[in-house]
């Protein structure tokens, strides 16, 4: 994995990339947590909305950003998400934040998150310079994402005690805008490509293809339902069920919630580091 490190330009990918994925992990604490105090276990509600948004625009949004520079897609999902997130901040300090507004700022980054990722993917192939590289590359992202699950529940837990919840919104809008500087550095390094041969497609077209794609291939239903039943229940049983407990026995520690849900952080990445070392035999016997 440190194999693309040596790159200078994936070097800035990943430290950009790095940050950000710190800031989604605190977002998704201070939200769960804002939102347990607000709606009590009416939150799954918010949880399902959050994932059917990222589902539905995530059958388009390859296809879209497919048709623009990656460079620029991610830069501009950056600064819109920066901007959204910081919203209920600047609202907090003339109102009590409405649910209205927390409903809007998850369902939207969760929809932008449809058009970032696959721009990354497309960026990291023109920046590796060979395959192995690459998968260097795709592993290191990876282990990034699950220690960002370990470090942004643990900075929530550490602050949580001198600062407002709130303002842990504004830690991940700054975490947005360190990235899109980071990704503004590789403009030299992902040149313009024509895109004349990319069809348009529409909203309801590139919903269709996509499930027709899923139906088509065997084990794509499979994967596909089962992937969709374990995020869910993920949402559900840790982050909600754990806040709920938490918020219940607690009597509203904020500090004690990211402290857990950053001992999870360590077991996965723990895991991630373990199993990822060891040869993939029987992959079907794995997904059971």
């Amino acid at each position: 994995m440190l194999k693309a490190l040596q790159q200078p330009q994936l070097k800035r990918l990943w430290f950009g990339q790095a940050f950000s994925s710190i800031g989604d992990e605190i977002y998704r604490v201070g939200l769960t947590w804002f939102a347990v105090g607000l709606m009590g276990a009416n939150t799954g509600y918010l949880a399902a909305g959050q994932t059917a948004s990222l589902m539905l625009l995530s059958f388009i949004g390859g296809k879209w950003a497919d048709r623009w520079h990656p460079l620029r897609t991610m830069i501009g999902v950056d600064l819109i998400r920066a901007a959204i997130v910081v919203i209920p901040v600047v609202a907090s300090f003339f109102m009590q934040v409405p649910m209205w507004m927390l409903w809007s700022m998850a369902l939207s980054l969760s929809a932008l998150s449809a058009f970032f990722d696959p721009a990354t993917q497309a960026t990291i192939p023109l920046l590796a310079k060979d395959a192995e590289t690459m998968q260097s590359t795709n592993g290191l992202m990876s282990t990034t994402i699950r220690m960002a699950r370990m470090i942004g529940p643990a900075i929530v837990g550490l602050l949580s005690a001198f600062i407002p919840m709130i303002h842990f919104f504004t830690i991940d809008a700054l975490t947005f805008l360190v990235s899109a500087m980071s990704v503004r550095t590789l403009k030299d390094h992902v040149p313009e490509t024509p895109k004349e041969n990319v069809p348009s497609v529409s909203f309801s077209e590139a919903l269709h293809s996509g499930f027709a794609l899923i139906r088509s291939k065997p084990g794509m239903t499979y994967v596909f339902i089962s992937k969709a039943l374990t995020a869910g229940t993920w949402n559900l049983a840790l982050m909600i069920g754990f806040a709920l407990l938490v918020h219940q026995v607690t009597n509203g520690d904020a500090r004690m919630f990211g402290l857990v849900m950053a001992s999870y952080g360590v077991g996965n990445f723990a895991g991630a580091l373990f199993f990822g070392s060891r040869p993939r035999k029987r992959l079907w016997f794995m997904l059971f």
